[in-house]
């Protein structure tokens, strides 16, 4: 005789028992642990090429405004000359930093991004169209330029956004309005104890009570900090393409554009992962390829921790670094773009930065 087995047996037997429910829950926990790398490996590798496509957009711009100009866009508008920090902060002295506008290339090549609305706003003293723009014969004493601050709609320039000039892998455009965040409002290119160095110009937010808008992407000045050094051939040797009111033509680039730096990622100051300094995009600036170490020193007591390009734990606002695993991205003169690692000898970056040195192009990878 034939026993059918009852309708509830039936249904009991066909769920899961206790133990093949965790071991399903395991199952699926050690799935989800070894996809979800993968899944953000996938996401980083996109934004890192979305990176190279901003950072390609940036340098092409900078090659058409040189294109128009004959000239590559100055990275910064300071001194020409390394000065001393003694002139720079005395009010009275005509090197004082409020007589120079500070504005960074990224304000000059504002049409060329087709960032028509934004660059309609900036003043024409701040314009390549201004014919006084690179005069340094004016009479001592007389203030050449008003500081940027007074000058008109600075406000609104100064706090846009433009998604175009952060990095995907970054959070800058929060961060740099964090409360303790302190705003670089230039990185102009000074002369003290005998080393060049960057003058760390007064906050902004002492002087701007606004939001800013901030920049992942900076010119690069070359391994000293931008501006000529009287008499000094070594180090003026490595002075980059677009350094401190500058007027670079591609043709005098003598190392030739496709082996030098035009520009690079930047994070910032950031010191076991605390991040400290940004740069704003309007008066963002320069960095130089050797970071913030001494001349032809690979390391400092100041900055034991950091690599010459920094990344998440640790970087320089007078430097390059970015968010990417083991990469920086840069720009050449040639607009082609190229991932230099995080381990890359500080000495190959000094004849990258320079424009014009003579030394041979490094391998880098």
């Amino acid at each position: 005789m034939n026993i059918r087995p009852s309708t509830m047996d039936s249904q009991a037997r066909s769920g899961f028992t206790l133990i093949e429910l965790l071991v399903t829950i395991a199952i699926t926990g050690v799935l989800v642990g070894l996809l979800l790398p993968a899944v953000q490996m996938v996401r980083e590798s996109a934004r890192r090429t979305e990176c190279a496509n901003r950072l390609r957009q940036i340098g092409l711009a900078a090659l058409h405004y040189e294109g128009t100009f004959k000239h590559f866009p100055p990275g910064i508008l300071a001194h020409q000359e390394i000065i001393s920090a003694a002139e720079a902060t005395d009010v009275n002295h005509p090197n004082y930093w409020e007589n120079f506008q500070y504005t960074s290339f990224l304000t000059l090549i504002l049409r060329q991004l087709d960032q028509t609305a934004l660059a309609d706003l900036v003043p024409l003293e701040m314009t390549t169209l201004n014919r006084r723009l690179f005069d340094f014969r004016l009479p001592n004493g007389q203030k050449k330029y008003s500081w940027v601050g007074e000058t008109p709609n600075f406000m609104i320039l100064i706090s846009a956004q433009v998604s175009e000039f952060v990095c995907p892998s970054d959070n800058a455009n929060e961060a740099i309005n964090l409360p303790d965040m302190v705003v670089w409002g230039g990185g102009q290119p000074s002369f003290s104890f005998g080393d060049d160095r960057f003058h760390d110009v007064p906050r902004l937010q002492e002087r701007v009570p606004s939001p800013f808008g901030a920049t992942s992407y900076v010119a690069c000045c070359g391994a000293t900090s931008g501006g000529i050094i009287p008499g000094d051939t070594e180090r003026n040797r490595y002075l980059g393409i677009m350094r401190s009111r500058a007027t670079q033509r591609a043709s005098g680039v003598a190392d030739g554009l496709t082996n030098t730096l035009l520009l690079g990622e930047t994070l910032g100051s950031i010191h076991q992962g605390l991040r400290t300094e940004m740069r704003p995009w309007y008066l963002g600036g320069v960095a130089r390829s050797r970071g913030a170490f001494l001349w032809q020193k690979p390391y400092s007591d100041t900055y034991p921790n950091q690599g010459v390009l920094g990344n998440r734990r640790n970087s320089h606002v007078v430097g390059f670094g970015s968010s990417h695993p083991g990469i920086v991205n840069f720009c050449m003169g040639d607009g082609s773009i190229r991932g230099i690692t995080h381990s890359i000898d500080w000495q190959a970056l000094y004849p990258l930065g320079g424009a014009a040195d003579g030394d041979p192009p490094p391998a880098v990878e």
